[in-house]
């Protein structure tokens, strides 16, 4: 659509901030074509709403004449659902545990919303519950007021999330010395400059967060640390570190200098790099890729979820931890999957997968584990 520049206005190259490059400015009386979504940015004089051009240039809506004489207002629907989908993440990780505790929830995911059985291009609040009530008592509401927007609320039935561990063992496994359960081997990387193999915590770390031990190092690691390959029997390493909070679920290994290490899933999925998930992958529900030791064979899913809150059942329930920042995959998972890399198209790789309901997995995506390590892993 074309506006009219009412003040000088910066022109703000790639992203809507005001700290983003800008190489020009556009006088008073000035016409130019934009897009007709709002994009969230940076704040401005009590508005945080932008403009973009087919260029990828942004322009602060403050500055702008429309077609029809009107100032923007905060409505939801005029947001691009980019923009969307970081208000309803942002309400998530700051606004959602007074709900959970209130209404019993499986779950908080930043979905689209569902009219009539059919998706729309509305972003929501989706509230995943056991089971949805039938009584008018104690009933979600249908929409949230949050930083000026009303955002749309949907629910859909979730059951509980838990962990992939299980008694049995296959190839390609790992297990702790001493314990029964299993999960998947997990992806090479390089942190601080040391070679690790980097898993789930729940997998490395069982006997301590049984002990609700949920961060663990060198120095508070319980009886014996040795990792066993469990097919053969044999001491192929031991654990280092990990830690178990609300974005979280990783640990590391280191694997023994006799030991030629081969992963399984290196064999099926093929050379491999890495990226984040973004708004796109979700929107084109993009198929990704993974091999875990329950599975024992390449599983192909798509991504329905980039950014969902989950509480999370270790130990059939006698460990809980509610995770933030969770990818959610559009079906199950088996028992030893847990760890498992997760792959795009491409073979690149984006995330660990960590557990699963009869409905969906979940994975930790690489972009949370290089924010709260902060990038110093690699992969290798």
């Amino acid at each position: 659509m074309k506006v009219t520049v009412t003040k000088y206005l910066n022109v703000r190259v790639g992203k809507p901030s005001v700290n983003a490059p800008c190489y020009q400015y556009l006088a008073p009386g000035s016409e130019i074509e934009v897009g007709e979504k709002l994009y969230l940015g940076d704040s401005y004089d009590g508005m945080d709403t932008w403009y973009r051009d087919e260029a990828d240039n942004y322009y602060w809506s403050g500055g702008f004449l429309l077609p029809n004489a009107t100032i923007p207002t905060p409505i939801y629907d005029h947001l691009h659902g980019k923009s969307q989908h970081q208000l309803v993440s942002d309400w998530i990780i700051n606004q959602s545990d007074e709900f959970e505790n209130q209404y019993s929830l499986t779950g908080v995911t930043a979905g689209l919303k569902s009219t009539a059985g059919q998706l729309t291009n509305l972003y929501s609040i989706v509230f995943e519950v056991a089971k949805k009530r039938s009584s008018s008592n104690n009933v979600l509401p249908q929409s949230i007021f949050y930083k000026g927007y009303k955002i749309p609320v949907d629910v859909e039935e979730s059951p509980e999330t838990t962990n992939l561990s299980t008694p049995l063992s296959l190839a390609s496994s790992i297990s702790r010395k001493g314990i029964q359960g299993f999960g998947t081997l997990g992806i090479k990387v390089l942190l601080e400059n040391q070679e690790y193999v980097m898993g789930c915590y729940h997998v490395l770390f069982p006997e301590e967060l049984r002990s609700n031990q949920k961060n663990t190092d060198s120095h508070n690691i319980r009886n014996s640390s040795s990792i066993l390959y469990p097919k053969k029997g044999n001491e192929i390493g031991e654990v280092i570190k990990g830690q178990l909070d609300d974005w979280l679920d990783i640990g590391f290994m280191k694997v023994n200098a006799n030991v030629s290490l081969l992963d399984e899933w290196e064999t099926k999925i093929g050379p491999y790099g890495s990226r984040y998930l973004d708004y796109d992958d979700e929107k084109n529900q993009t198929y990704v890729q993974y091999w875990g030791a329950g599975s024992n064979n390449v599983i192909v899913r798509k991504v329905k979820n980039i950014f969902s809150k989950q509480p999370i059942n270790y130990f059939k329930g006698k460990v809980k931890q509610t995770i933030k920042g969770l990818v959610v995959l559009d079906g199950s998972a088996k028992g030893g999957d847990s760890g498992a890399p997760v792959f795009d198209p491409n073979g690149k790789f984006i995330g660990v997968l960590i557990a699963s309901n009869s409905k969906h997995s979940y994975l930790i995506s690489l972009k949370t584990i290089h924010y709260n390590y902060s990038k110093t892993i690699k992969i290798k």
